[in-house]
């Protein structure tokens, strides 16, 4: 395990995703998340990018989210802010928003 550990994250850059996933690009240029670069979210994708048949796994939404969007009295007064045991029960959040443009979706993912 320590050797695997060992090795570098190897990022692609988000102008590698951009080139192929332009239909993100167009839903994430109005959003909230249009500063977000996709890795953040997707983790390192240079495998990914040199070999768009390695399919990587889709993020569990329900923790990814979590990760920035957990209530802290540290963020900023407008940062959108859940507890997310009272928010979702633990939903994956997609079934309301469209985290590449995470307003509200009442219709589930799209």
């Amino acid at each position: 395990m320590g050797e695997i550990a060992a090795h570098p994250a190897k990022f692609a850059g988000h102008d590698a995703c951009e080139v192929c996933h332009t239909d993100v690009v167009d839903k994430k240029k109005g959003g909230k998340h249009a500063h977000v670069n996709c890795e953040a979210c997707h983790g390192a994708l240079a495998k990914h990018a040199d070999d768009p048949t390695i399919k990587p796994d889709l993020p569990d939404t329900a923790v990814l989210c979590a990760r920035c969007h957990t209530s802290s009295a540290a963020k900023p007064k407008g940062f959108p802010q859940v507890v997310p045991a009272d928010h979702s029960t633990g939903l994956p959040c997609e079934t309301c928003h469209q985290p590449h443009n995470p307003g509200m979706d009442t219709g589930g993912a799209k």
